[in-house]
């Protein structure tokens, strides 16, 4: 639903594009303040494990489970 272009990845617009289609809507600095998170290498887009990331439980702390990657 999100990787637009089946590429393995997911790119800016695709994860914008993903959250509003799931009906989740932020302001332009909040989709980039969970991109960057995720975004955790500096890529161009995120991996499927980054993604991963964001569908955790909500307990654990994403910044630390990054940090561990």
């Amino acid at each position: 639903m999100f990787d637009i272009n089946f590429d393995g990845t997911i790119e800016f617009h695709e994860f914008i594009d993903g959250l509003e289609r799931c009906g989740i809507n932020m302001t332009m600095k909040d989709y980039r303040a969970v991109f960057d998170t995720l975004n955790y290498n500096k890529e161009k887009a995120i991996g499927f494990n980054q993604f991963c990331l964001i569908n955790i439980d909500k307990s654990n702390n994403v910044k630390e489970m990054i940090i561990k990657n």
